[in-house]
């Protein structure tokens, strides 16, 4: 596994990334727009839950997910998104009775991260819309096992680094409501090459997004709604 100390300078590394592009994203936009007041409305506020199945261990396994951000002139997606297994993986092994002289030959596998993405709208309609987010964020991996008393008791545990890359179709349901849906693929960071192998998978996911800035002009700004 990754030592701590890497993970954490690869996790600031990350996000120094991840600010120096978003920086040059809003230096191109501010040229372009120099002749011109900035508008408030360029930037709205999004929230989407964000479940998604794959493969951890050749088992297909559903992650329960949610993303929060921000959308810049339709174009380009910042925020952060959290993920978790609706439910671990159990499977058998061989536990060292040595050590844990209480264990049984079951194993329970759970992984879970927290990732910073960026997603480019390729195309934005009043009812479909197609995008490509890219996520790189900081998985948690855990191993534990079952007892005599059928108890799980902590094995093993560490972090490590992954990216996954997705294309997903939108539609909006209502002005205030979309359902979208996409595929891709998640690829670990770790020199483990057998964990490694485990946790690359191909990546099928469903979208429900609430869309905000909708929400608030329907609220506070009526006049300013476009034609339905």
């Amino acid at each position: 596994m990754i030592a701590w100390w890497q993970l954490i300078y690869k996790v600031f590394l990350l996000f120094f990334l991840i600010g120096y592009a978003g920086l040059n994203q809003i230096k191109a936009a501010a040229l372009q727009a120099k002749d011109t007041v900035a508008n408030k409305s360029d930037y709205k506020f999004f929230f989407a839950l964000d479940a998604r199945r794959s493969f951890v261990l050749e088992n297909s396994s559903k992650f329960n997910g949610l993303k929060l951000g921000v959308t810049y002139k339709e174009k380009h997606r910042f925020g952060f998104g959290f993920y978790g297994m609706q439910q671990p993986v159990r499977f058998v092994a061989e536990v060292d009775r040595d050590i844990y002289p209480t264990s049984t030959d079951t194993v329970r596998f759970n992984f879970s991260y927290v990732s910073a993405f960026y997603e480019y709208v390729w195309l934005k309609n009043k009812r479909w819309e197609l995008s490509t987010p890219f996520h790189l964020g900081v998985g948690n991996l855990s191993f534990s096992y079952m007892d005599t008393a059928a108890l799980y008791r902590p094995l093993y545990g560490g972090g490590a680094l992954m990216t996954e890359m997705t294309g997903v179709a939108q539609y909006k349901v209502f002005r205030w409501f979309a359902v979208g849906t996409g595929a891709g693929y998640r690829a670990m960071l770790l020199s483990e090459k057998s964990i490694r192998q485990s946790l690359n998978s191909p990546v099928y996911l469903i979208q429900f997004k609430l869309l905000f800035g909708e929400l608030y002009k329907m609220t506070f700004r009526r006049k300013n709604l476009e034609k339905w």
